[in-house]
């Protein structure tokens, strides 16, 4: 029983050495937390991960002069990183005291210096790393593992590793907008395209505290066609984005900018408040367009106007700040349509065999009245008066395809009334006729219609072979329309009205009807 005892009061005195031991050499024990973010725009350079706490426990006694040591794996880019404790019953405190410094980029070390408590009994505290930020533009895993590790002081754990981050994501999940679709000949006045921004994730936009807020960037990726008033609104419909500059001017953007059709474009957003932190917002800005009526040549048909945009700033002396990653919008914000720069008549059926010829009469009615709706507004039928050429395409039964341009005809017999303006040949004024025969076209044609050899008036000549087959018409204007005449110019005349077809015809995938709904 004795012996018994002894040993038990030999183990009670080992104990509490050891304690002492642990005590004199190691002070404080700190249990390690973190709170982490749960994603971070994947472009970013300088990224807040979560915090991560220190808590001692269990009377652990003073603190000794050590380092906590915390290895993120990615470079530290930021500077407003903050050590905040607070004691057990909440209050803020200045001890202990701790310096950091950021070592092998991707290291913050942390100096713990002496504290002694002198408080009976000795209080617990607590302390947190806040405010790192780190550079996930080249990362892509689906956490981050800080290590953590103590010299002289203890973790209860030992190295420990505190979650961070939970992976990243696209800043901008996407852009899309409305299409505004202008009449080629009319014009239209002015439009709305609203371009529509969404976040990538919940809080990948934020109101930032320090250094400088995110951007939204625009880039148009085509020229505004020229005489088109494009406006920019001075703020997104929220206010929580407001403009910031347009084509690099932020001391006074002009929103208003007419277009070239040379220039490029690009306006920037800056964020002017906090945003919702719970949901996935998309935040709209409407864009005015207005396209005059033209006066002399239609608008090209294949104006597109498509934007993208891009979360920024992109420039490293900034609090956050991103690579100048550009996501374009799917649809066009702007297009022309419907009423094209040309139109193409057929001729289902001409011949010039056996004594018969076919004329052809077309008229350019692109100058008629202009009449205006009940408000003075837009003209509703009067086209825009349009000299255009004419190019004729001989479909042959027998020796194929033989083209005529009217620009060769100036100076020949089936010239006619075409004319020569600003160096352009062979134009067919709005509000005239051109009337031929094809025998006098077959003439012109490329490659050269086929000849045989007959005798007239005793004389040898170079005759056209009989032409029999179907034609084509394109029209270099709108409003173009036309008649046929198979005559004999005896007995015999018959015609009808040349059919008109969709313009698109030849580049269309489907079957466009022509006039006729045939």
């Amino acid at each position: 029983m004795k012996t018994k005892t002894l040993l038990i009061a030999a183990v009670m005195v080992l104990s509490l050495s050891v304690a002492a031991i642990a005590q004199d050499n190691f002070g404080a024990i700190y249990t390690v937390s973190s709170s982490p973010v749960e994603k971070a725009v994947e472009t970013g350079h300088a990224e807040r991960v979560g915090s991560i706490g220190f808590s001692t426990v269990s009377y652990t006694g003073d603190t000794i002069t050590g380092t906590i040591s915390i290895d993120y794996h990615l470079a530290i880019t930021a500077a407003d990183i903050a050590i905040p404790c607070v004691d057990q019953d909440g209050i803020s405190t200045t001890t202990p005291v701790f310096q950091w410094v950021v070592e092998d980029r991707t290291k913050l070390v942390i100096s713990v210096l002496p504290f002694q408590q002198t408080s009976t009994p000795a209080k617990f505290y607590s302390c947190r790393v806040n405010g790192v930020r780190v550079d996930v533009s080249n990362w892509s895993a689906t956490s981050l593992e800080a290590k953590v590790f103590a010299t002289e002081n203890l973790l209860t754990n030992g190295e420990v590793d505190a979650t961070v981050l939970y992976g990243v994501g696209p800043g901008i999940q996407s852009l899309t907008n409305n299409t505004v679709s202008f009449s080629a000949l009319r014009g239209g006045g002015w439009s709305t395209s609203t371009l529509a921004v969404k976040e990538g994730f919940r809080n990948a936009f934020g109101k930032i505290t320090i250094g400088d807020d995110q951007t939204l960037a625009f880039k148009l990726l085509q020229p505004i066609p020229e005489d088109v008033e494009f406006e920019v609104p001075t703020a997104d419909t929220t206010g929580t984005w407001t403009l910031y500059s347009v084509d690099g001017d932020t001391t006074s953007p002009e929103t208003t900018i007419t277009g070239d059709g040379v220039t490029l474009h690009s306006f920037v957003y800056v964020l002017a408040r906090d945003t919702n932190i719970a949901t996935i917002e998309t935040f709209n800005f409407e864009v005015d367009l207005y396209a005059p009526r033209p006066t002399v040549t239609p608008y090209s048909t294949d104006v597109v106007l498509k934007a993208s945009v891009a979360l920024g700033p992109f420039k490293n002396t900034s609090i956050p700040y991103y690579t100048e990653v550009y996501k374009d919008s799917i649809t066009s914000m702007l297009e022309f349509y419907a009423e094209y720069r040309n139109t193409v008549l057929m001729i289902p059926y001409a011949t010039t065999e056996l004594g018969y010829n076919t004329g052809i009469a077309i008229a350019n009615t692109s100058k008629s009245p202009a009449y205006e709706d009940a408000d003075g507004g837009w003209p509703l039928t009067a086209p825009l008066q349009q000299a255009g050429t004419l190019t004729f395409y001989f479909y042959d039964n027998a020796a194929g395809l033989h083209v005529v341009n009217s620009a060769d005809l100036m100076g020949t017999d089936a010239q006619k009334i075409l004319v020569t303006v600003s160096g352009e040949k062979g134009l067919l004024p709005a509000g005239k006729n051109y009337v031929a025969l094809i025998s006098q076209l077959l003439e012109y044609a490329e490659p050269a219609f086929p000849t045989h050899k007959e005798t007239i008036n005793g004389v040898e000549e170079d005759v056209l072979d009989p032409f029999t087959g179907y034609i084509l018409v394109n029209c270099g204007f709108t409003h173009g329309h036309g008649q046929y005449f198979i005559s004999d110019f005896g007995d015999f005349t018959n015609g009808a009205l040349m059919l008109v077809l969709d313009p698109r015809f030849s580049n269309r995938a489907f079957d466009v009807p022509e006039s006729l709904g045939n």
